[in-house]
């Protein structure tokens, strides 16, 4: 997708450079009586990609010329998160709620295979520092499930519930029973990878774990994790599911008969015949028992086998142009009904 992206619906692809900039225009086949969700508003939509979250973040608050018609992809930079919401100008022109994404730090069940140690990752993470070094509550709230609160039949619990969500040393120490276990921490080799990676470092350092910190290009982060041989023990990545039912999240990332040598979603390679099994039960229940049978195994699958560690449900904070209208923020930004002025 990265050399060649797809486009159907009411607008092509006039024009693609990776990495710079996407040009779509209307397409001209595109019949509005087939697809009454979608509109064809705009003459043209121009994705530029470079910006750093500060540079779109400015731009949007400088709000001039063509930025006013503009819409800001990534979230407000954590460091102008306080500037924004500072600005009461500009609550018209914020997207903020719920994403679908939750962010985990994952754990490689084929490398890390004792259940102790996995269990005193989950005890030993500092959640709430982790969350506040990415920005604090505009951006995510802290996590203690696989499935988000936008997925239906959603309920709350905490399998490894520390005080304040800063970890518990000593229920991680307890479980080591004296290890000091090595483990190699892999992380996309930008600013926001290296800061998530020493936060998870300092974190688990503390119950005696020794981190070593093993930089990815960005570029191939997830096609390395997607590797059933990967040498990693531990990563941080996110999942969200396509419509927010529990049968977009659990089977992708835990269905250990899917797992192949390359292109895998699950990140922890758990593959245990009792969540495999239930699995398939539950993918042919109806959507109303289904979505409360997805939460229980999600419950099932942290308390037996704590495959990773639920880090923060995400949340958008996000801003767009003075001309543009119409955005609606929805477990993802909805762009559909968007308009503009001149």
């Amino acid at each position: 997708m990265a050399d060649h992206p797809f486009s159907s619906g009411p607008y092509k692809i006039e024009s693609y450079q990776r990495e710079r900039q996407l040009v779509l225009v209307r397409n001209r086949y595109w019949d509005p009586r087939t697809d009454p969700v979608r509109h064809d508003y705009f003459d043209r939509f121009v994705v530029e990609m470079g910006p750093s979250q500060v540079e779109q973040t400015n731009r949007m608050l400088a709000d001039n010329g063509n930025d006013r018609y503009a819409v800001q992809v990534n979230p407000v930079a954590p460091e102008l998160i306080s500037k924004v919401l500072g600005d009461k100008s500009l609550s018209n022109r914020e997207l903020a709620g719920y994403l679908d994404y939750v962010r985990y730090l994952n754990i490689n069940t084929r490398r890390v295979t004792d259940l102790d140690t996995r269990r005193a990752i989950n005890y030993a993470m500092d959640k709430a520092g982790f969350l506040q070094a990415e920005g604090g509550s505009p951006i995510g709230d802290v996590a203690s499930t696989i499935q988000s609160p936008t997925t239906i039949g959603f309920e709350k619990y905490d399998a490894y519930p520390t005080p304040g969500n800063h970890g518990d040393v000593a229920k991680a120490k307890k479980l080591l029973k004296g290890a000091k276990p090595k483990l190699v921490l892999a992380f996309p080799n930008t600013a926001a990878g290296q800061k998530e990676a020493t936060k998870v470092q300092q974190s688990l350092a503390r119950a005696g774990f020794e981190i070593v910190l093993k930089p990815i290009d960005q570029d191939n982060y997830l096609t390395i994790l997607g590797r059933r041989d990967n040498p990693y023990d531990i990563y941080v990545s996110a999942w969200a599911s396509d419509w927010p039912s529990g049968s977009t999240i659990i089977p992708p990332l835990f269905d250990g008969t899917a797992i192949a040598a390359t292109g895998n979603n699950s990140r922890t390679y758990l593959d245990a015949k009792p969540v495999n099994d239930r699995i398939r039960q539950i993918a042919k229940e109806p959507a109303a028992k289904g979505a409360a049978d997805w939460m229980k195994l999600d419950q099932q699958i942290m308390t037996d086998y704590a495959p990773l560690v639920p880090l923060y449900y995400e949340k958008n904070l996000s801003l767009y142009g003075s001309r543009v209208h119409g955005i609606l923020q929805g477990g993802a930004p909805r762009y559909y009904d968007a308009w503009v002025t001149q």
